[in-house]
């Protein structure tokens, strides 16, 4: 009984991660040419950063190719250890606010694991994407190289490997709002 609910649990959760996801693109999606001649271009201002929270919890749902579960994990275990090392408090924080958990219930071997970074705590400065935190942590990008890790090669080797880890569309953030006691 325990198994199936889980199982259906987690197939509702993928399934509302898979619809947010599609809702984003269709959102993102332009608009037709005749509407793009005839507007005038406007300042272009970047789009919010989906994994900077303003709640004080969240949960980011990755969806990780079969396979490459262990790529992922040791990734993130590398980000969470060099941030938890810095001296630098808001990148102490950051390492601290985020726990990884992988969804224990069965999974067809063809379909991507799922992951689940939980934040508490999270910070309202820094962006939980994994490629902010690699390069710029806390920089904006486009700035010298001022990551997490000592040398920007070890940096781009734990970049790749999540990045090549991680499905197309398979990050899914999900702030939190506490409800209750």
């Amino acid at each position: 009984m325990r198994r199936s609910f889980v199982t259906v649990g987690f197939a509702v959760l993928v399934g509302a991660s898979i619809v947010q996801a599609q809702s984003q693109q269709q959102a993102q999606a332009a608009p037709p040419a005749q509407q793009q001649a005839a507007a005038a271009p406007a300042p272009q201002t970047p789009p919010a950063d989906p994994l900077r929270f303003t709640t004080d919890d969240a949960a980011i749902i990755v969806q990780v190719a079969p396979g490459k579960g262990a790529d992922f994990e040791s990734g993130y275990n590398a980000i969470i250890t060099s941030l938890n090392a810095s001296a630098t408090p808001e990148l102490k924080a950051l390492g601290a606010s985020m726990k990884i958990f992988k969804v224990s219930a069965p999974i067809p071997p063809e379909q991507p694991s799922l992951y689940i970074v939980l934040v508490t705590g999270a910070s309202k400065v820094l962006s939980y994407n994994y490629g902010k935190i690699i390069y710029y942590s806390g920089k904006e990008p486009g700035t010298e190289y001022a990551g997490i890790f000592p040398k920007q090669e070890d940096a781009t080797a734990v970049y790749t490997k999540i990045k090549d880890a991680i499905v197309p569309n398979g990050i899914n953030p999900w702030p939190l709002a506490k409800i209750g006691g």
